[in-house]
């Protein structure tokens, strides 16, 4: 019952490669995954990005023709 024969050393064998294999696989997965999602968070972060653009501008604009009205002079010297 202890012993080792050709037909159970080969079936450990089998067994053993397919876990490893199956690791493998999932491994690659979940590196795939995780760059599937931080491309569709980087998309979501620009998409949001150049939504608010139009007013990001116009609100930057705005606040430097007030320090320009405010202050003519330069701030070197």
């Amino acid at each position: 019952d202890d012993d080792v024969t050709v037909g159970k050393f080969y079936a450990t064998f089998l067994i053993q490669d397919y876990f490893r294999r199956f690791k493998k696989k999932k491994e690659l997965a979940a590196k795939e995954g995780d760059k599937s999602e931080i491309t569709v968070t980087l998309q979501a972060g620009l998409r949001t990005l150049h939504e608010a653009g139009p007013e990001l501008k116009r609100a930057i604009s705005g606040n430097l023709d007030q320090l320009l009205e405010d202050d003519p002079e330069p701030m070197h010297r």
